[in-house]
């Protein structure tokens, strides 16, 4: 997770997080995210310099997904697990998304 990821400031964070995982690029993720219902976008989002100067720009920049009051808890968990899945190196979306 880049930016604040210290429990004791989380009230400082927006709920837009950016994030990248070791093996597997923005895009890729994203797309594996996207079969499973979960929709996130993935580049530099228009901050190209911070982007390069975090060592970023050649991996494709950052996984960015929103989580806001409306998503529900569940919408949390599902997207955690299938980041989980991803990081793990099981295919995402080879079974149906459940409710």
């Amino acid at each position: 997770v880049w930016g604040i990821a210290d429990p004791a400031r989380l009230a400082e964070r927006t709920p837009t997080f950016a994030i990248t995982m070791a093996g597997t690029s923005p895009a890729d993720t994203a797309a594996a995210l996207g079969r499973t219902g979960i929709f996130t976008w993935d580049g530099d989002f228009y901050a190209r310099g911070l982007i390069e100067r975090l060592g970023l720009d050649e991996a494709g920049g950052v996984l960015r997904l929103g989580l806001v009051h409306y998503s529900t808890a569940g919408e949390v968990d599902r997207t955690l697990e299938a980041l989980a899945a991803i990081a793990a190196r099981v295919p995402v979306g080879s079974s149906p998304v459940s409710g």
